[in-house]
């Protein structure tokens, strides 16, 4: 050893002591060097390892309290796991808080020492405001274990928190963050204090992302109290958080797995109702998507709301139906069968099955249908005649009705159709004293600038006439003002009706010149 001792630190470690059998010699040399002024840090760093090689916590802990739980000197996550595995656990707690190893300290609160109300003040007043909610996250099903109200209550106050900032952004526009915590409403403030924050972190804050609200969701498993609790925290304390619908939907599946398992039931269709009655919150909700819950559920009250706000009524009659709920059907269709025709239909369809013993109603429905024109009583009678146990005293006053407006309307139409002869033969007595009789024109006024007619002027057939000056010329014709956009209007029928005939004539003579009629008139349209 004195021939070592001769020997410069460095060169005698690495010229004796290299060798893992030599640890123990080597433990004794750096702890004589250590006696010496020459003695320099990495000397004292390979002196804690090697106390850490060999589980010698006490000699560590003595070189450790000498030299500072902050000292570069050794390696710290070493020391913090191999003083955790003989439980020494204060001395790995302060190594890790010193450094802020936020994970090491958390994995000794909560699962060495089982202290989960230290873990949570830890994770409250010690770890920086961009990572409480990841730690929050990792650990939270721990903490919930042995701390639910408490952990309940840090996130509720973390969600506070980004709700404040989220309104911050928008009433101060500076990228710069606020200036000072007076900026803050006493409730803001209550909540920045509740994490022991300062300026500093406040002018900070615009630079921080958050994560979402429902990132805490899976944190609940299992403790459905406390999980109601967030929700209902989330929705009626919190607004414009983002992913907003994602909240809500959970919220109505709580409630909804709550009814189906017939826990609380009446409290849980309150919730359910509430939220959905309210017309402020529907944009925060799926409807078509709710309404796929509703239906796995069998929660009826809230699929008959929904079908009303999706105004999808005939669904809704068809679930009426199948609950059989006859007085509902009657109202629905009462309310909107004027403007859906087809629900009184469905109805007659429903009512007039013998298996739903529901006749009794069919006059009344019928007496609905007379007064909609547009249903043909050719359907009502199709329906009708399929169910044998409709009798025809039920029918009686419909088709009574439906003959008596079919006769008034045969009725109006022969009077239509007298007044269209009448007026043809007018025209046509008209017509044929213009082609056989001479027609006596008198001067009068100008038809177009309504002046005192003179010479030249031009008289038409119709009776108008125009200075020549006002008469107008198209295709160098005269042509009368006033009737010519009749006559083009009749002229254009005139030639449609001729070219109709003309397709007509060459249809039938292509019929007559083969013998495969259909294909000719597949391609006849």
């Amino acid at each position: 050893m004195q021939k070592i001792d001769s020997l410069e630190p460095t060169q005698a470690i690495a010229t004796h002591f290299l060798d893992i059998s030599n640890i123990e010699q080597l433990i004794q040399y750096l702890e004589k060097l250590h006696q010496q002024p020459k003695v320099e840090k990495h000397h004292t760093a390979l002196l804690l390892n090697c106390y850490i090689k060999l589980k010698q916590f006490d000699n560590f802990i003595e070189k450790i309290e000498k030299y500072g739980f902050e000292s570069e000197l050794f390696d710290i996550e070493t020391a913090i796991r191999e003083c955790r595995s003989f439980n020494y656990l204060d001395i790995a707690l302060k190594m890790a808080t010193k450094k802020n190893i936020y994970t090491a300290c958390l994995q000794i609160y909560i699962f060495d020492k089982g202290e989960c109300g230290a873990a949570l003040e830890y994770i409250r007043d010690v770890i920086t405001l961009e990572e409480k909610a990841n730690y929050l996250k990792e650990f939270g099903l721990e903490l919930m274990r042995s701390e639910p109200q408490f952990t309940l209550e840090v996130i509720q106050n973390l969600i506070l928190l980004i709700n404040i900032v989220q309104n911050l952004k928008k009433q101060f526009e500076s990228r710069k963050g606020i200036d000072s915590l007076d900026r803050l409403t006493q409730e803001q403030q209550k909540v920045w204090k509740y994490f022991n924050l300062d300026n500093d972190q406040l002018q900070n804050i615009y630079s921080i992302t958050f994560c979402k609200p429902d990132e805490f969701l899976h944190i609940f498993g299992g403790y459905n109290n406390y999980l109601e609790r967030y929700l209902r925290f989330l929705i009626e304390e919190c607004k414009n958080l983002p992913n907003e619908m994602a909240i809500y939907h959970r919220y109505f599946s709580y409630h909804l797995e709550r009814f189906e398992r017939k826990e609380e039931v009446k409290e849980s269709e309150k919730r359910i109702m509430s939220l959905l009655l309210d017309n402020k919150n529907e944009s925060k909700y799926d409807k078509n998507h709710l309404l796929v819950q509703f239906k796995i559920y069998n929660f009826t009250e809230g699929i008959i709301c929904l079908l009303k706000k999706l105004q999808m009524r005939e669904e809704l009659l068809n679930f009426y139906i199948t609950k059989k709920d006859n007085e509902e059907i009657l109202n629905l269709c009462t309310e909107y069968g004027e403007q859906e025709q087809n629900l009184w239909v469905l109805a007659l369809k429903y009512f007039a099955k013998p298996e739903n013993k529901a006749t009794h109603y069919i006059p009344n429905i019928l007496k609905e249908l007379n007064k909609l024109e547009s249903i043909s009583s050719f359907l009502i009678l199709d329906i009708m005649k399929e169910n044998s146990n409709v009798k025809f005293g039920q029918m009686r006053d419909f088709l009574k009705q439906q003959l008596q407006r079919d006769y008034t309307e045969i009725k109006d139409n022969l009077n239509v159709i007298k007044e269209n002869m009448q007026q043809t033969t007018e025209t046509r007595t008209e017509f044929q004293q213009l082609k056989t009789q001479a027609q006596i024109f008198s001067f009068g006024k100008c038809t177009a600038c309504d002046n005192a007619l003179v010479n030249p002027s031009f008289h038409f057939i119709c009776g108008h006439q125009y200075h020549q000056n006002c008469i107008q010329i198209e295709d160098k014709k005269r042509i009368c003002i006033r009737c010519n956009l009749e006559i083009q209007m009749i002229q254009n029928k005139q030639k449609e009706v001729d070219e109709a005939n003309q397709q007509m004539v060459q249809l039938r003579q292509k019929m007559l010149e083969t013998s495969s009629k259909y294909d000719i008139i597949s391609k006849y349209k």
